[in-house]
C-alpha cells in the first residue's frame, strides 16, 4: 500500500511541476513525505522491543493456579502506537483474565495482547492458568505484529523463547487399611523388615562367594592381601515397586479409553504419594514412553522428597497411550529388584502373561499385589484390591478386597 501511495505522490510532485499547480505540489509533497515516515516507522516499529513471560513456578499440582505474568519492554527513543503480541498456548490450559483466539494447530491456542508502549516503557500484565490436565506443556513461541501510526502497512516478527510448565497428576487421598500391611493387602502385619541401605556403610569383612563384585573394597583388599566387601547399615524401610499399567483393552484396535488411563496414573501418584508419605522407598515403572528416559518408565525404588518429585513429574510426561505390553517390564525388573522388594501392579485388564510374570516374581521371592480398575477380574493367588469408581468425579482412592 505504500509504496502504491509513493507512486501516486511521486505523480502529483512531477505534475505539479510541469504545470506549476501548487494544488497538485503540495498533495504530492504531503503525501511522499507522510509515506517515507509511516515506512521508517513500520520498519523501526519492532526494534529493541523485548516480550519476556514469568510463571510464579515452574511445577504445579493438579488444581493449583499458576500466576502467568507478560512483559513487553519498548527499549528505544521512539514510541510505539500499537503492538500485538501473539502467544502460543496449550488449549488444555486455560486462561483467566485474557484474550484467546483459535489457532490454525489442533491443541493450541492464542493469547492475544495490543498494547501502545511510550519510549522506554515496560508493561506488565497477568494472567491465571489453572491447572486441570497433568502433562509438560510449552508455553511459546511469541509473535509480535506492529506498524506504523496510519496503519498502512505492518511489520511481525517471531521470538523462539519458550518457557516449560509441569502440571502433576492427581493425587488423591488414600482409604483402605490393607495398605497399612508388611506388603499391601497381604496378610502379614509391618512390624520390622530389614534392609542393607548401600548410603550407610558400617565397616568391611571378608569376602564371601555370595557377595556382588560392586560391593568389594579394593583398599582394604590391599592392605590385608586378602578380598574384602563392605558391609552397610540395615535400615527398616520397606522397598515398593509400583507397576502401572496403560493398556485399557486386551487389544489395540480396541481403542483407548481416556479416562481410564488418565485414573490409573492417578492411582499410581496417589499410591506413590502414600507409600513415601509413611516412610516407604518406591519405584515406578510403566508400559509408557519416558521422554527423558528415551525407553519405557523405569524408576528404581528411592524415598524421600526429591523421589516423589521424581515420580510425579515422570508420571505428568507420559503420553495418552501405552508403549507395549507391560509383562515384559516386569521380566526386566526382576534382575535389579532388591531381595523382598514388594510389587503393586495397577491395571485394568489382567492377561495371562501379565499373571506369569508376576508368578515369576512371586517366585523369587518378591511380594506382589494387584489393585484393579473397572471390572478386571482378580487373579488367582495374589491379593487383590479393586478401586472404587463413585462416580465421575473421584474424591479419593478407596481400596476394597477384590476376589
Amino acid at each position: 500500500m505504500i509504496s502504491y501511495g509513493l507512486l501516486v505522490g511521486t505523480v502529483l510532485i512531477i505534475l505539479g511541476l510541469a504545470l506549476r499547480q501548487p494544488y497538485l505540489l503540495v498533495p504530492g509533497v504531503l503525501t511522499v513525505v507522510t509515506l517515507l515516515l509511516a515506512r521508517a516507522w513500520r520498519k523501526n516499529a519492532l526494534d529493541r522491543i523485548t516480550y519476556r513471560r514469568h510463571l510464579s513456578t515452574s511445577r504445579a499440582g493438579w488444581g493449583d493456579t499458576v500466576e502467568l505474568a507478560v512483559e513487553v519492554e519498548n527499549a528505544k527513543p521512539l514510541p510505539v502506537p500499537w503492538v500485538e503480541c501473539l502467544d502460543d498456548l496449550p488449549a488444555d490450559l486455560p486462561v483467566v483474565g485474557g484474550h484467546l483466539s483459535a489457532h490454525h494447530l489442533p491443541g493450541r491456542m492464542t493469547l492475544k495482547n495490543m498494547l501502545s508502549l511510550g519510549w522506554f516503557e515496560r508493561v506488565t500484565r497477568r494472567f491465571s492458568i489453572t491447572c486441570t490436565q497433568r502433562g509438560r506443556y510449552t508455553l511459546g513461541p511469541v509473535t509480535l505484529v506492529s506498524g506504523d501510526p496510519f496503519g498502512f502497512d505492518r511489520e511481525s516478527r517471531g521470538l523462539p523463547q519458550t518457557d516449560q510448565l509441569i502440571v502433576y497428576p492427581r493425587i488423591l487421598p488414600v482409604a483402605g487399611p490393607a495398605l497399612l500391611r508388611r506388603h499391601p493387602f497381604g496378610d502379614q502385619a509391618l512390624a520390622s523388615w530389614i534392609f542393607e541401605d548401600p548410603a550407610r556403610t558400617a565397616g568391611v569383612r571378608e569376602y564371601q562367594t555370595r557377595d556382588p563384585f560392586n560391593r568389594i573394597e579394593w583398599k582394604a583388599t590391599a592392605r590385608t592381601g586378602r578380598l574384602q566387601t563392605r558391609v552397610f547399615e540395615a535400615s527398616f524401610r520397606v522397598q515398593l515397586s509400583i507397576f502401572l499399567n496403560l493398556s485399557t483393552g486386551a487389544y489395540l484396535w480396541e481403542g483407548i479409553d481416556r479416562r481410564r488411563l488418565e485414573f490409573a496414573i492417578s492411582v499410581a501418584a496417589s499410591l506413590a504419594h502414600w507409600a513415601i508419605g509413611h516412610k516407604r522407598s518406591v519405584g515406578i515403572y510403566a508400559n509408557g514412553y519416558h521422554p527423558s528416559g528415551g525407553g519405557s518408565l523405569s524408576m528404581r525404588p528411592g524415598a524421600g522428597v526429591h523421589q516423589l518429585e521424581r515420580i510425579l513429574g515422570a508420571l505428568a510426561t507420559l503420553p495418552p497411550v501405552p508403549w507395549g505390553q507391560l509383562h515384559p517390564i516386569l521380566n526386566r525388573a526382576l534382575g535389579s529388584m532388591e531381595p523382598g522388594t514388594a510389587a503393586l501392579i495397577i491395571t485394568s485388564q489382567v492377561p495371562q502373561d501379565l499373571v506369569l510374570a508376576a508368578a515369576r516374581l512371586k517366585s523369587c521371592g518378591h511380594p506382589v499385589s494387584f489393585v484393579l480398575l473397572g471390572n478386571a477380574r482378580a487373579p488367582r493367588g495374589f491379593p487383590s484390591a479393586r478401586v472404587r469408581e463413585e462416580g465421575s468425579d473421584v474424591q479419593r482412592i478407596v481400596l476394597d478386597p477384590a476376589g
